[in-house]
């Protein structure tokens, strides 16, 4: 089967995952739109707080269910995502971003350019608690509202109408393009986190999406403490009509030997070789595969 949305993230450098899988290299014509996905983490997620993720598991299921400016390819490149085009000025300090029309997320509302406004000074703000504020200091004025010197209006990101967004850096950063594929760059709809309060993020249905799956209310859904969860096609989602799963169910599995046990016997469609005796015992495996995707390094 060939999943339609397979995203990891990064900044500057590649990974390589070794694993079993039954994703293999079938043309996605021959999919049906009916098709699922089963995956396993070794541990529950702890948010859907796009702004508070930090956790793998959690951003694993972030990068399903919601979407940015770019996103990775299969290919391991950035290409735009919810931008239409991004324009970045000769001194490497201004990036012009056209977003694509008609966006929305799962409950109907308008996606707009003061989503990234709102959802960027949310996540550099300190009444947040971010632990990913330092991925926006290439941001203009974003060190100095961390540091709360400045307020959080003064970062460089401006709306200059629904779909039209100015983005000022504070230094040419090349690497900019590849952070802006991290949920921490992801839009946020202010009026459901205000009704929200202190609940958003905590379960699915405190939770609003915007990508190419979502969770169903109150249907599987994630409570903020379940083993097992899933997540359907979002209909809202821009290019749904290329997204050829019609979802995916992930459980949790402490024991890899038990992941990879589940993977045999078809109730899991990924298995990661977690350990060097998995890779031993399996790398003559039809279904071996070492997947390179990309990640983001920091040094601080």
């Amino acid at each position: 089967m060939n999943k339609s949305k397979i995203i990891a993230f990064s900044a500057v450098s590649l990974s390589v995952a070794l694993l079993l899988t039954a994703c293999g290299n079938s043309s996605s014509k021959s999919e049906q739109p009916t098709q699922k996905a089963n995956y396993s983490f070794a541990s529950n997620i702890l948010t859907l707080d796009t702004s508070m993720a930090a956790d793998v598991n959690s951003i694993d299921v972030l990068l399903n269910v919601d979407a940015g400016l770019v996103r990775w390819n299969p290919d391991a490149q950035v290409v735009n995502d919810l931008a239409k085009s991004i324009d970045l000025s000769k001194d490497g300090k201004t990036y012009n971003v056209t977003l694509r029309d008609g966006l929305k997320w799962s409950n109907g509302a308008k996606l707009t350019a003061a989503d990234f406004v709102y959802g960027w000074q949310r996540t550099v703000d300190p009444k947040t608690g971010s632990q990913y504020t330092y991925a926006l200091t290439p941001v203009a004025n974003a060190s100095e509202i961390m540091a709360g010197k400045k307020t959080v209006d003064s970062l460089g990101i401006k709306a200059e109408s629904d779909t039209k967004l100015v983005i000022t850096l504070a230094t040419p950063t090349p690497y900019f393009n590849k952070l802006l594929s991290l949920p921490a760059y992801y839009p946020v709809n202010e009026a459901f986190v205000k009704k929200m309060g202190n609940k958003y993020g905590t379960s699915s249905d405190t939770s609003l999406y915007n990508g190419a799956f979502k969770f169903v209310k109150g249907k599987n859904n994630w409570t903020g403490s379940n083993e097992t969860f899933s997540i359907v096609k979002n209909d809202q989602f821009y290019d749904a009509k290329n997204v050829k799963l019609s979802g995916a169910t992930y459980q949790i599995v402490n024991n890899p030997n038990t992941a990879v046990n589940l993977f045999k016997s078809g109730k899991l469609d990924v298995a990661n070789l977690a350990t060097p005796e998995l890779v031993s015992a399996n790398k003559k495996n039809k279904d071996y595969k070492a997947l390179t995707s990309p990640r983001i390094d920091v040094l601080e």
